[in-house]
């Protein structure tokens, strides 16, 4: 048994009565330091402080009811969210309260519906009256904390590749710490296979890639399916997925055009196990797996070098379909575009790039719908379109004048 007093001196006789007891131990100090992290977790952050919560005090606490017997609640009457008897355990390092709010007898009506709001504000009067823990409980040598990489079960280590928000810190029994790394955000491979393929003034490259298997739907559906994660297994997964497809951006190739002090300059990105350059002389390309919006861990490259012939310099020749001259009502002018481009004797009115800049307008417009738009916004007056070509190295203008009454 408790007591509140260790031992009697009596003054006449001198006697001393002790009141001794045996202590044991019931747990490792490795086993009381978790648990009493976990419920002051609980308190602190986990929104199950039983009203145990004080500022600038170290408490953690356990919450608990007890149900009725089915047969109880079907001799009373109760409805299926009865309860009886509603429980906090808070403690700090030196001090343990226990609060209990319910009923002696059961009653038809006697029973907590709303209850917890009054057990919580008692546990919290009594908790706020206590001599404040500043210090908490000091963490024995049997246990370490180590950072580890969210999501993963059981607990790995971050890769140096692993984002700050994907990283938290766990305590564990010394000697059960993790010591394999998270193969989640490792490194990339490397597209391999290469090959090429000469066409004119152009070269298609070709590869083969190897989706490592945590990114694949078959890895992470069996990943997640473990008793660990109960009810929660298909949407955790699809989380995952959603996860990598959305923030991490998916995989993609990255083609880099490397100068020749070896500076890298993305050129274009492609889902495709291919993709065709268009230039002219000596060219070093390297292919990097990546991330669409994750970067950190892209793939170290594969370069490719190419040789391409020197390409003789064309004039761009540009036609509009219609007139360079148009006259139009407010609101009615349809942008008619290109009739044909030509570079020399070669037809690019589909894969030249085309931009237009409007009077008035400060910007760049992309397509001929945004210069539609623009000009059917523009009161009367006199405009012009300027249409400007670019293939390869080579940029030439056009011009037409819109007139708009």
């Amino acid at each position: 048994e408790s007591h509140a007093v260790n031992k009697i001196e009596y003054r006449e006789t001198g006697e001393v009565e002790e009141f001794k007891y045996t202590r044991e131990r019931v747990m490792k100090d490795s086993t009381a330091y978790i648990i009493n992290n976990i419920l002051e977790t609980a308190v602190s952050g986990g929104g199950f402080a039983g009203g145990a919560s004080v500022p600038g005090s170290h408490v953690a606490a356990k919450t608990g009811t007890t149900n009725f017997d089915e047969a109880t609640m079907k001799a009373k009457g109760l409805p299926d969210y009865a309860v009886n008897d509603l429980w906090t355990i808070a403690y700090t390092s030196q001090y343990t309260v226990a609060v209990w709010y319910g009923y002696d007898k059961v009653t038809s009506t006697s029973f907590n519906v709303n209850g917890g709001g009054f057990k919580e504000g008692l546990v919290g009067a009594v908790m706020r009256n206590i001599p404040k823990d500043t210090k908490g409980w000091t963490r024995p040598s049997s246990v370490v904390e180590v950072a580890v990489e969210r999501e993963t079960w059981p607990a790995q280590l971050p890769s140096e590749y692993t984002p700050s928000n994907m990283i938290t810190s766990e305590l564990f029994v010394r000697g059960t710490q993790p010591t394999e790394v998270s193969p989640r955000f490792a490194k990339l491979p490397d597209v391999k296979n290469v090959t090429t393929s000469k066409g004119t003034n152009s070269v298609t490259i070709s590869w083969d890639f190897d989706t490592p298997q945590v990114l694949t739907t078959s890895y992470i559906q069996s990943y997640f399916n473990k008793s660990e994660f109960g009810n929660s297994k298909g949407a955790l997964a699809n989380a995952r997925i959603d996860y990598n497809n959305n923030t991490l951006g998916g995989v993609v190739f990255a083609i880099y055009k490397e100068d020749s002090s070896g500076a890298l300059t993305l050129v274009d990105t492609t889902t495709n196990n291919s993709y065709t350059y268009k230039g002219y002389g000596d060219t070093n390309l390297v292919i990097k797996t990546e991330y669409g919006k994750f970067k950190s861990n892209a793939s170290s490259g594969v370069k490719v070098k190419l040789s391409l012939e020197e390409q003789k310099f064309e004039q761009i020749i540009a036609t509009l379909n219609g007139s360079n001259v148009t006259h139009v009502n407010a609101g009615a002018y349809v942008e008619r575009g290109f009739k044909s481009i030509y570079y020399g004797t070669l037809d690019i009115t589909n894969s030249a790039v085309v931009s237009y800049q409007v009077t008035g307008y400060s910007g760049i417009l992309e397509t001929p719908t945004e210069v539609e738009n623009y000009i059917n916004s523009l009161s009367s007056g006199t405009y012009t379109v300027t249409y400007n070509i670019e293939y390869l190295t080579q940029k030439v203008t056009k011009t037409r004048s819109v007139t708009i009454s």
